[in-house]
């Protein structure tokens, strides 16, 4: 692994845990403001009006109460607050972990499934169109579940995607290109039939 591979390993793990970076480029910040001014770019560079109007939603992890007692959110929570006051935009906590479930990176290939019968819907969305916000996406089980849930609440609805970091198997040793990442669902197949489209890329591409 590259220096480069482990500062951004270091980054993406410093977010997802609400600590401080430790090393690399952007040690001694938090986390969660560096990958703000990630997002910032990446808006300014590849979709300048993609949040405004929006609700962002954050997606409840594999756990039940992680963060603190009855909340699931980790830091989808404070990403998806932080957001949304960057960019006009609003956010809620719509959807809650009921029963906890084994990680989607060591589930078979029922994990959606399982993640559809262990997450509640508790809040409609005010706006036609939700972000689900979360910090990591493995197999995008967890998100197309969500996204599931909504369409299935409010027919019509637009449903995308937003990560910091796309990690796309418990094998792999490195992220890919990391930065922080879109996601447009347009299936909910247990391999989420999908596009990506990252900063710096021009073209989308498979989501493997």
């Amino acid at each position: 692994m590259t220096d480069a591979e482990k500062a951004r390993r270091e980054l993406a793990y410093a977010f997802k845990n609400c600590r401080q970076v430790t090393s690399g480029q952007h040690a001694g910040r938090d986390a969660i403001d560096v990958v703000i001014e990630i997002a910032r770019q990446y808006r300014e560079q590849e979709c300048s009006d993609f949040f405004e109007g929006t609700t962002l939603v954050p997606v409840p992890t594999s756990g039940v109460g992680v963060d603190k007692p009855g909340d699931d959110l980790w830091s989808g929570r404070e990403l998806a607050e932080r957001l949304a006051s960057e960019f006009e935009a609003q956010w809620c906590p719509a959807l809650v972990r009921h029963t906890a479930v084994s990680k989607s990176s060591n589930s078979g290939s029922r994990s959606l499934e399982r993640h559809l019968q262990s997450i509640r819907l508790d809040q409609l969305p005010e706006t036609r169109t939700v972000i689900l916000v979360d910090d990591h996406v493995t197999t995008g089980a967890t998100m197309c579940a969500c996204a599931q849930l909504l369409w299935d609440a409010v027919p019509g609805l637009v449903v995308a995607g937003y990560a910091v970091a796309y990690v796309p198997s418990p094998a792999e040793t490195s992220f890919f290109d990391f930065a922080t990442r879109l996601y447009e669902w347009t299936g909910t197949l247990d391999k989420p039939q999908n596009t990506l489209v990252a900063a710096g890329r021009l073209r989308p591409q498979p989501c493997r």
